[in-house]
């Protein structure tokens, strides 16, 4: 049987359906865009990618390829960029405190700039401060992935059709571990009305048709 198991996860205010299919099990795509759920364009396609997988391409329309391709783009730089970021605030803050607090002890020049510098140690002088430095980047994590959002929601807004369901990605692939069925292919739609027809499509009763057919 082509598919071992189905299941759903609430993420927020959405819920996302679980497809789980054995590892070389090649599925069997809708006659329908897996984001928008309608009609497909020739030579357009969403990629699901997985690292220990080779990619699966579903075939959509132009608009749903076109978005996710460029959502693609930007978040497998998002999480690096952001990383960096956070890293260079918090050091900026740092020294600009050490070169307030030896400022204001009337240090100037070279020994302003040394001050500065030496700041940068505050997190490695113990636990306390240690703790205080990460409190304060998950912060700044935090308000840099709400700027991202509120720029990108429109962003994609403009790119999509008022159908579309996205979120991460409409479809995404990863591997799986049952305890029932071993490691799996789980496949991942934030389109429910996709997932019900990628689910008939590769019911047992289909996989009987396609063998009678050919």
């Amino acid at each position: 049987m082509p598919i071992l198991k189905t299941s759903s996860e609430k993420v927020g205010s959405k819920t996302v359906i679980h497809v789980d299919m054995p590892l070389n099990e090649q599925p069997v795509f809708p006659p329908a865009c897996p984001c928008c759920v309608e009609r497909l364009d020739e030579g357009a396609f969403i990629v699901a990618t997985c690292d220990r997988l080779p990619p699966v391409p579903f075939p959509s329309c132009k608009i749903c390829a076109r978005h996710t391709t460029v959502e693609d783009r930007i978040s497998s730089i998002v999480g690096p960029g952001f990383l960096a970021l956070t890293v260079l605030i918090i050091a900026g803050v740092l020294i600009y405190r050490g070169a307030s607090n030896v400022g204001s002890a009337g240090a100037t020049g070279g020994w302003q700039a040394f001050g500065a510098l030496a700041n940068l140690r505050f997190p490695f002088l113990g636990p306390i401060n240690a703790a205080v430095t990460l409190a304060c980047g998950a912060v700044v994590q935090v308000v840099l992935f709400l700027i991202y959002g509120a720029v990108m929601y429109p962003v994609l807004k403009v790119l999509s059709k008022s159908s579309c369901r996205w979120f991460e990605q409409s479809v995404r692939t990863k591997r799986h571990y049952d305890r029932s069925a071993g490691d799996c292919r789980r496949f991942v739609f934030e389109n429910p009305a996709y997932a019900s027809r990628f689910v008939e499509a590769n019911s047992p009763a289909k996989s009987e048709d396609r063998s009678l057919s050919g």
